[in-house]
């Protein structure tokens, strides 16, 4: 009141009205509506700039979110080129690269599984052998999917789709172009297999299931790449010098890259299909690295063995003109009964004692030591060869298989090479032993004959040290068949139990 009032009675002594009383009533109302006009107009300003304060704050929130939000992009997408510029140098092996790489894209897309089939081609069927697999989906390494036949009136349930992710497309049929003459053809697009993006596996009654059947999706990517990891992969020939030449043989290899999110349901975005495809082609780009570094380390084994053949064939034919005079020996001191119950027996394991003496500190050890380096898979009958030999010697034979069951030249390298002298010295072919039905003298006979693993004409010249080796077989190999006879027609007993 005292401020108003001050200020009327101010106003009054500058204007000097005629009626003062009046004047100083009228400006006391007036000051009260300005004051009210004040306030007002002063509340709208707070209110104004209160908004305005939360529109920047808003702002300058959204430009954090957006700022950590690019930098988390920036980061994710750092990460993803990082692991593509460092799987070939981090990667000692195709299995290393194809670990990291699953591992990786389980992590990256945050889907709990990834895993990886190479397609095999058999004498009568075709499979898709898983591998590879992320960690905690081991179960899924060493399953088989087999192809199902083409022309099947309905597709079979639960066997498997991914064989569909590799087939080539069919092109629609195009008009032919007229090109003027001299001038070629415009280059027709080579078809190439697109992945597989199932969202729902549950619904499609192909898809096989490893574990329990849960809600997912699954993406299945097809991959290849020419490989000269095969037992072909690096032969020798020889120039009008007689030099020798190394021909590198590669063949089209196929695999396949499957992820899901079994378990955990969401469905794959094209960007997800995208990244994975970046990532296998670096891991394919990889195994090219890899297998040639491969290639490279299986020319200087084969340099390594190429000079100890001559020696190793030299030395067979004096041994094998000495055996004979081994076998009578030993039988001639038996007479004429003991000839005719234990001749064979002592013939057989003589002969057999012949070849341990006299191959295995010399033409074995040599062959098995240079064949360790041997990195690319040999021929198939060298292989054979050592399997065979392996389960006569009593080593367990899914030792020397991949986890797919197939014969494995790296697995044979562990088990069999390693040890082979030493376990070809000390083997007894009357020692009595429980086997797996597939070790059994019998069958190890079946399958050396299917194989070829006695013909000494069916190893290459680079492997002809491996011919001592099949001698040694055959020849402990009919001394065991006729100790197991003995044992068993003479004595009653079984020397050869399968479990």
């Amino acid at each position: 009141i005292n401020d108003a009032l001050i200020e009327a009675l101010a106003s009054m002594a500058v204007n000097l009205p005629e009626d003062g009383i009046e004047y100083v009533g009228k400006y006391l109302l007036q000051y009260v509506e300005r004051k009210q006009v004040k306030e007002k107009t002063l509340k709208r300003y707070e209110e104004i700039e209160a908004k305005a304060r939360e529109h920047r704050d808003a702002e300058l929130t959204r430009e954090i979110a957006n700022a950590e939000i690019r930098s988390k992009e920036e980061e994710r997408i750092n990460r993803l080129q990082s692991f593509i510029d460092t799987l070939s140098s981090l990667s000692h092996s195709k299995h290393e690269a194809m670990s990291r790489t699953v591992n990786f894209l389980c992590d990256y897309l945050n889907i709990p599984a990834a895993y990886i089939a190479i397609k095999r081609v058999g004498a009568e069927v075709e499979s898709l052998n898983y591998i590879a697999a992320s960690d905690g989906q081991q179960h899924c390494i060493g399953n088989k999917i087999i192809k199902q036949p083409e022309d099947a009136e309905e597709p079979p349930v639960r066997k498997g789709l991914s064989f569909d992710a590799l087939k080539l497309p069919e092109l629609p049929e195009e008009e032919e172009v007229e090109v003027p003459e001299g001038e070629e053809p415009p280059p027709k697009p080579v078809p190439k297999p697109s992945p597989l993006n199932i969202d729902n596996v549950v619904r499609d009654d192909r898809i096989k299931f490893f574990g329990i059947p849960k809600l997912g999706a699954l993406v299945v990517i097809p991959l290849s790449f020419e490989s000269v990891d095969h037992e072909n992969g690096c032969t020798l020939t020889y120039d009008e010098d007689g030099q020798p030449l190394y021909n590198m043989n590669k063949v089209n290899t196929e695999l396949i890259l499957s992820m899901d999110t079994i378990g955990k349901y969401r469905c794959f975005q094209p960007k997800d299909v995208e990244i994975a495809q970046s990532v296998c082609e670096k891991m394919i780009s990889t195994f090219v690295s890899i297998e040639s570094k491969m290639y490279e380390d299986n020319v200087k084994s084969l340099d390594a063995i190429r000079p100890l053949i001559p020696p190793i064939t030299e030395s067979m034919e004096g041994l094998k003109a000495a055996e004979d005079e081994a076998a009578n020996e030993a039988v001639g001191a038996l007479d004429e009964e003991e000839k005719a119950e234990l001749g064979p027996m002592k013939e057989a394991i003589s002969r057999a004692l012949y070849w341990t003496q006299n191959v295995i500190n010399a033409p074995i050890r040599t062959a098995t030591a240079s064949l360790k380096d041997h990195v690319l898979p040999p021929p198939a009958v060298v292989s054979s060869l050592f399997f065979a030999t392996g389960c006569l010697v009593g080593i367990e034979p899914n030792s020397m298989r991949d986890p797919c069951k197939d014969i494995s030249w790296d697995a044979l390298k562990q088990t069999v090479l390693d040890s082979l002298t030493s376990d070809a010295f000390n083997y007894n072919p009357q020692s009595e032993s429980t086997v797996q039905s597939e070790a059994s003298a019998a069958n190890i006979r079946a399958y050396c004959e299917a194989t070829n693993v006695f013909d000494a004409a069916a190893y290459p010249s680079l492997y002809q040290g491996c011919v001592p080796i099949s001698i040694w077989l055959q020849k402990n190999l009919t001394a065991r068949e006729t100790a197991i006879s003995y044992f068993k027609e003479s004595k009653n007993e079984n020397i050869e139990i399968i479990a």
